[in-house]
């Protein structure tokens, strides 16, 4: 998420996100993701440098912000602690690995065609 603000820094974020494709997921191999430091990475500079962890200032609901609605409580608010220009949110997203029975079965199915063509 490239975040800015005109009248301040954008120092902090919280929400949760979904994948409805299931042939993607995130990096903690769910298709559900709330923000947590465990999870999410912050740089300065742009997508794919400078990333650190974000600090954890709470769950959604803390502080003087409220409650934000249609969000999990159990979102935390992740803070950059850094004045002035853009921040890069950011959390990886990965191609779904099969299971390894559903990998087996089709790399069984992959060596029986082999097979077939050898035999015709």
């Amino acid at each position: 998420i490239r975040a800015r603000d005109v009248f301040g820094a954008p120092s902090m974020i919280v929400g949760e996100a979904s994948l409805s494709d299931t042939g993607f997921a995130f990096g903690n191999a769910t298709q559900n993701l709330l923000t947590t430091t465990a999870d999410w990475n912050l740089s300065l500079t742009g997508f794919g440098a400078g990333y650190f962890t974000p600090t954890d200032i709470g769950a959604n609901g803390t502080g003087p912000w409220g409650t934000q609605s249609g969000i999990s409580n159990n979102a935390r608010r992740l803070w950059s602690g850094q004045t002035g220009g853009e921040h890069y949110f950011s959390v990886p997203i990965y191609a779904a690995v099969p299971e390894p029975a559903t990998a087996l079965a089709m790399l069984a199915g992959a060596g029986a065609l082999v097979l077939r063509r050898r035999r015709a």
